[in-house]
């Protein structure tokens, strides 16, 4: 260790994926799991090679992270965490490969303390895992980049592009349109490289990383192709509004990172840029434009944007007006970290500093489950023997976490699992107490209820939380069940239920 030469830049970039670790980790099993956490803990419990929503990549990780640190909130979470801090340090590799160390210094800091980055952290979503893929994926095509003849690239280094896309290919759908970008990179800026067989060699590699999702769609009537399609372009049970979902990016993204982003546009003509701004704009725009109103969706080609625009920063810091420059570039850093930390603040309830808006989702999500946990006839009034049916997908795997009982929804991820658990004994036989959100309207699945039941008490209205920060729930209990179990699941499914709330 003592021949090691340590620059100050790699002791900058070291100092920052440290501080990037520690707000990740702190207190990580503080909140309880929130909705998507829930669902990907069942998906880990389920290995498949793709599911319904996304390809299977999260759900290895939570798997792992279970096997290695227990089935705790924070055993769930912690190497997703890590992963989240290993794109810090990744952000600083690509920036300096690319552009400079003080453009990968620049774009680093604003993953480390980033509201969004913090969040698919610090919560277990599909998105930390695609951004850290995304990022090695770019560290070893950096050197394509370049001009040069292909002969002077190791070969190893083909093979292992091939092997990150094909990864990368099995974290998210979004990672579908980095990869036409790049391909379409290589043919504008690259052509020579197709002379060389072992471009054909790494394409072929990062294919084969389909084989799991398309194999897995093919027997399943292409079920995640279609539902990704009907996500990206139907409104969901609110409304369509395209300011309202660009408003609501910006207040989630934050200004200041969103600002950074929008430096990009400064060099969107350079080689390396252009990669980046093509496909961060790629992975961005359409989730912005989208009814799905889903801007954490963003935050991979967030990154991609935030790297070309660290470069943005850094030629300032270099130019004539360096002095300015640097006043400029303190406060927009700045101003990330304050949204961070009063991010990372707020969910613990603590704090009035400037947050994201995502915060007050989150903390309304978990709110409750524990309790409901520890004294669940008392809390929900739930019958241990009989079977749970959650309304809403978003609180089925939380509802399984946390009362160990047979929880299902109408969606279809939980019927390939185990297959109807309401009326598959048929008519007459089956009895089912129903949790769902208070968004529901209630007269309407009390109707469909009434319709496929002989007997139905409720909804009972359970408020979980405190003052000022409550959720509410309403419990049904059914008896006597007069339809088929696939007839029942299309009455009780939420998207159906919320558009017959609307009508009525």
């Amino acid at each position: 260790m003592s021949g090691i030469r340590w620059h100050s830049q790699e002791v900058a970039a070291l100092s920052i994926v440290l501080v990037a670790l520690v707000l990740r980790l702190w207190g990580l099993g503080a909140a309880p799991l929130i909705g998507d956490e829930g669902y990907y803990w069942l998906w880990s419990r389920h290995l498949a090679p793709s599911y319904l929503d996304h390809p299977a990549g999260v759900a290895a990780i939570v798997r792992l992270s279970t096997v290695l640190g227990g089935e705790t909130e924070a055993g769930i979470r912690w190497l997703n965490a890590v992963v989240g801090a290993a794109a810090v340090w990744l952000a600083y590799i690509v920036g300096a490969q690319l552009f400079s160390q003080p453009a990968g210094l620049i774009a680093a800091a604003c993953l480390a303390v980033g509201p969004p980055y913090l969040v698919i952290s610090r919560f277990v979503y599909t998105d930390a895992l695609q951004l850290a893929l995304l990022l090695v994926n770019l560290s070893l095509f950096a050197p394509f980049l370049r001009e040069g003849p292909s002969t002077a690239i190791a070969g190893w280094r083909f093979a292992a592009v091939g092997l990150s896309m094909a990864a990368l290919l099995n974290t998210k759908y979004s990672a579908y349109l980095y990869a036409i970008v790049f391909l379409a990179t290589l043919v504008w800026q690259r052509r020579d490289l197709f002379a060389d067989r072992r471009t054909w060699l790494a394409m072929g590699i990062a294919l084969a990383g389909l084989v799991p999702v398309v194999a897995w769609n093919a027997t399943h009537d292409w079920a995640s192709y279609r539902w990704q399609w009907q996500h990206l372009t139907v409104s969901g049970w609110q409304a369509y509004r395209p300011l309202g979902n660009l408003g609501h990016a910006l207040l989630y993204l934050t200004p200041p990172l969103a600002a950074l982003s929008l430096l990009s546009v400064a060099r969107a003509r350079e080689r390396s840029h252009v990669l980046l701004f093509l496909a961060g704009g790629a992975m961005t725009v359409p989730v912005l434009l989208s009814p799905a109103n889903s801007p954490r969706n963003a935050v991979g080609g967030l990154s991609l944007l935030l790297l070309s625009s660290a470069e943005v920063l850094a030629v300032w810091l270099r130019g004539r007006w360096r002095r300015p420059a640097m006043v400029a570039v303190a406060l927009l850093l700045s101003l990330n970290a304050l949204y961070g930390l009063g991010t990372l603040l707020a969910m613990r309830g603590i704090g009035r500093l400037p947050r994201s808006s995502v915060v007050a989702a989150l903390r309304w999500e978990g709110i409750g489950w524990r309790e409901v946990g520890l004294d669940l006839e008392g809390t929900l009034g739930l019958k241990r023997e009989r079977p749970v049916f959650a309304l809403d997908y978003s609180i089925a795997g939380q509802l399984r976490y946390y009362t160990r009982l047979p929880v299902t929804t109408a969606w279809p991820q939980y019927r390939l699992w185990e297959g109807p658990q309401v009326c598959a004994a048929g008519p007459g036989e089956d009895a089912v107490q129903v949790v769902g959100l208070a968004y529901v309207d209630p007269e309407t699945v009390t109707e469909q209820l009434r319709a496929s039941f002989q007997h139905v008490e409720g909804p009972r209205r359970v408020a979980l939380g405190e003052t000022g920060l409550q959720k509410v729930l309403q419990v049904w209990e059914a008896e006597g069940c007069t339809v088929g179990a696939e007839t029942f699941l299309e009455r009780l499914d939420f998207l159906r239920l919320a558009q017959l709330g609307r009508e009525g």
